[in-house]
């Protein structure tokens, strides 16, 4: 697998999510626009051997006034159903000159998805909740646990790269 720091980065602007960021050319991206929360999904690397390794996605709740806090609960409240599901901590950190509400978990998923060889499989999880220009922005990195830390640069180099108020995605 290529480390983060030898990746060729790409550029994408960000259409309903008004945003744009750097990404890893090797990681596949798409925008997701035909839900209530609008999202730009990246995919690490697959292969047949390793049918996951990692994604980001970010999410615009267009909800004016909309609490980060409110939604992290939220989203916790939904994962605490999962197998082997431990909340590691919370923290808060800039992103894009916001101040953002964060969590990490980890959690147990049958992966790949509905295939016949699906094995449990820890996955590691990093939540951002913060608030722009009356949006609510959600970045979550999830990865296999044993790639997460290696792969933790991408979402540092995204984070970084991260800057609201763009219209189109290319």
């Amino acid at each position: 697998m290529t480390s983060p720091a030898e990746h060729t980065w790409l550029r994408a602007e960000g259409g309903a999510l008004r945003c744009a960021f750097e990404y890893p050319a090797d990681w596949r991206v798409r925008e997701i626009s035909n839900g209530p929360w609008p999202a730009i999904s990246l995919i690490g690397p697959t292969s047949r051997d390793i049918p996951y390794i990692a994604s980001i996605t970010l999410y615009r709740h267009a909800a004016r006034g909309g609490r980060p806090d409110a939604v992290l609960e939220n989203a916790m409240e939904r994962h605490r159903v999962l197998n082997d599901f431990h909340e590691l901590g919370r923290h808060t950190e800039d992103v894009a000159g916001e101040s953002a509400v964060g969590v990490d978990v980890v959690y147990q998923l049958r992966l790949p998805p509905r295939s016949l060889d699906a094995r449990p499989t820890a996955v590691r999880e990093r939540r951002l909740v913060l608030s722009h220009a009356g949006d609510v922005y959600e970045i979550v990195y999830s990865a296999s646990e044993q790639e997460y830390e290696a792969l933790l640069p991408v979402l540092q180099g995204i984070l970084r790269t991260l800057s609201f108020g763009h219209r189109g995605i290319s």
